[in-house]
């Protein structure tokens, strides 16, 4: 409940009511304050200045002109009151011997000294003597001479109020407009394709709710395209480990039938050893296979599926046994020093295959044929493994070597609890597979 009334409070409607009510009342006091001053100037201007005095003297002047030019006497009260209606706000009464002979008030109204009461004259020196055609007469002349002024500032008033209001509320939302204008511009960016950029946060109302679900919707996005990048990433990278690996078995099965052809006098048990080789390398080019057809992201992380306990010996035993025979039909001497103590690994026999594949296949395109292919046993406290080491091909270049072989045999070992080390300078190279085991006993 209380966040509730938090997100009532710092709405934008509660807000901008909130503005509304503070600029009408500023505007309000302030009209206030402009009309009292401003009545009270011109109060003191017009009483300074005699203003109304001259005013009704020149009134004056313009009636007796005008009782004279036109030969009017006290009984013309119709041209009187058209003469008063040209002054506007004019009020204009007439005696004759303290009888009332016309009020512009009262237009209409006949003079008739039977009927009328005495007149009252007022306290101020507002009257004057005017030349009739029939006499003379007291006119009482006054006017409100000063209305317009009045009404003028009140209108120059009401105009600063409403820009002061104006104001205030232009102020007021220029903060969260700018806002606007920054989100904006912000999104710009992102549609540019820069989702790092992050969305500007300020305050609590909805906009800032908005700029929230906008920077999350920006994280999400460059999420999904961190991931869906990572994914291709890896996908590309396992079809091209599977595509490499699968060049070796080929070359072992090229090898195999190149064995048969040269032995065909062999005998039957003989050839039969090497059919069944090549039969092995042949299923295992189609597991291969399999694999990348198979592949998904979710396997790749699950690692090996066959990760099982076995002794050393047995895990390599056949396996240098065969790769020694490939490389003794390319040509190598292989020299190897292998001592098998009882130790056990965690191993599968698919990523065992494809290691040693990938070493066979480096060797015969990057080692030099002249020299010995050494392959040593090691043993640590927690761990043992192979040493394969050869002198370089003199005719290799740097461009031949990607560096997939051994980024292969680098992830399949992490993934069987192993490492893998690559070591090289001008003449040499050597790789070394260290696996975990227990100790001996």
């Amino acid at each position: 409940m209380p966040k509730d009334k938090t997100l009532k409070t710092n709405s934008i409607y509660y807000r901008f009511l909130k503005l509304l009510a503070l600029a009408f009342v500023t505007a309000a006091l302030f009209f206030l304050l402009l009309n009292q001053g401003g009545e009270k100037l011109l109060d003191y201007y017009f009483t300074k200045t005699n203003y109304m005095e001259r005013e009704n003297a020149r009134r004056y002047n313009d009636l007796r002109d005008y009782v004279k030019k036109n030969k009017l006497s006290t009984e013309d009260t119709d041209r009187l009151a058209e003469w008063v209606r040209r002054q506007e706000v004019v009020w204009m009464q007439m005696y004759r011997d303290h009888i009332l002979l016309y009020d512009s008030q009262f237009p209409y109204m006949k003079a008739n000294p039977e009927y009328h009461v005495t007149g009252q004259f007022y306290e101020w020196n507002g009257y004057e003597m005017i030349d009739f055609q029939d006499g003379e007469a007291l006119v009482f002349l006054t006017g409100m001479y000063t209305y317009q002024f009045f009404n003028y500032a009140l209108i120059v008033e009401f105009l600063l109020s409403f820009l002061l209001f104006t104001g205030i509320i232009m102020a007021g939302i220029r903060s969260t407009m700018k806002y606007i204008r920054t989100l904006s511009a912000e999104i710009g960016i992102l549609e540019g394709g820069n989702l790092d950029y992050r969305i500007t946060v300020t305050g609590s109302d909805e906009m800032a709710v908005l700029a929230k679900g906008l920077d999350s919707m920006r994280e999400s996005i460059r999420d999904k395209i961190s991931q869906e990048a990572e994914l291709i990433r890896l996908n590309q990278s396992m079809i091209t480990g599977l595509s490499h690996d699968l060049r070796t078995p080929l070359t072992a099965l090229l090898i195999y039938t190149e064995i048969l052809k040269n032995e065909i006098d062999a005998d039957r048990k003989q050839m039969q050893k090497w059919v069944l080789k090549i039969d092995e390398k042949a299923h295992q080019i189609k597991d291969m296979a399999d694999c990348i057809l198979k592949y998904s992201l979710l396997n790749k992380a699950a690692g090996p599926t066959a990760l099982r306990q076995e002794p050393f010996r047995s895990v390599f035993y056949d396996s240098l046994s065969e790769l020694c025979v490939c490389l003794e039909q390319k040509g190598f001497e292989v020299r190897p020093s292998l001592a098998w103590e009882d130790r056990e690994i965690c191993a599968d026999s698919k990523y065992i295959t494809r290691i040693l594949d990938n070493i066979c296949s480096n060797i015969i395109k990057y080692a030099s044929c002249g020299d010995p292919i050494r392959i040593e046993s090691f043993y640590q406290t927690d761990g043992c493994g192979l040493v394969f080491e050869n002198k370089k091909s003199a005719n290799q270049t740097q461009a031949e070597s990607t560096g997939i072989g051994v980024r292969n045999i680098r992830e399949m070992m992490e993934e069987m609890g192993g490492c893998c080390e690559a070591e090289e300078t001008s003449e040499d190279y050597r790789i070394r597979l260290t696996f975990a085991c227990s100790p001996a006993v």
